[in-house]
């Protein structure tokens, strides 16, 4: 297949720097949307995703049991007509900029940033995403095509932009919430990346992989 040949997936994960990437992908793309419905935890109808064409490309959460990608499409990680890709985060700040948000747009106490660090409801949030658990997080990351790091977004969009074949644009930073004092504590930060091991172990892996393709595609 050649590269015009291929459709591209967009698996936007919450607090990831999504909607900034979503913006930058207008540049090359038509986004097709399939988020839920606001304040709802209803899907609209499914897209058919083999009526997408060549300058479109297919964007979600698909966080959801049931809503999950590889639920909702199973006909498009395993297929070599689509290319999946992604952006992913350090998982602490992750969690704060999930806590920020909350605490700023969602109508209820949040707490503090201390105990919402140490929820245990919250644990391992982003392999919660995908969802991937210890024993195979490495074969559901190697189904994606791509996977940048908001850490090195612009490095990341750069090497997205050179394997789509489509003009360098510079990352148009959105939805961003304005970082509060966080008085966290050595063994907070500690526990906290002892409770969600399995988060550090895909963002480490996303990482190497990422260091490793913006080495050989730029």
């Amino acid at each position: 297949m050649t590269d015009n040949d291929f459709r591209y997936v967009f698996h936007h994960i919450p607090k990831c720097g999504g909607s900034s990437v979503n913006l930058a992908l207008e540049n090359w793309f038509k986004p097709v949307k399939d988020y839920r419905k606001v304040n709802t935890l209803d899907y609209r109808e499914k897209i058919g995703s083999n009526n997408l064409q060549k300058d479109e490309c297919l964007v979600g959460h698909f966080e959801l049991d049931g809503f999950y990608l590889h639920q909702r499409y199973p006909e498009i990680l395993h297929s070599d007509k689509f290319r999946v890709f992604s952006f992913i985060r350090d998982p602490l700040k992750t969690r704060l900029s999930l806590y920020r948000y909350e605490k700023k747009f969602r109508d209820r106490d949040v707490g503090s940033v201390h105990n919402a660090i140490a929820a245990s409801g919250r644990r391992n949030w982003l392999s919660q995403r995908f969802p991937a658990t210890i024993d195979n997080y490495k074969e559901v990351i190697d189904e994606y095509f791509f996977i940048g790091i908001l850490e090195d977004a612009q490095a990341s969009l750069d090497t997205l932009a050179s394997l789509v074949r489509k003009p360098v644009v510079k990352v148009p930073w959105v939805n961003t919430t304005a970082p509060e004092h966080e008085s966290l504590t050595p063994d907070e930060i500690s526990q906290f990346r002892e409770d969600n091991e399995l988060d550090y172990l895909i963002y480490d892996y996303c990482v190497e992989k990422f260091n490793t393709m913006r080495i050989t595609s730029l």
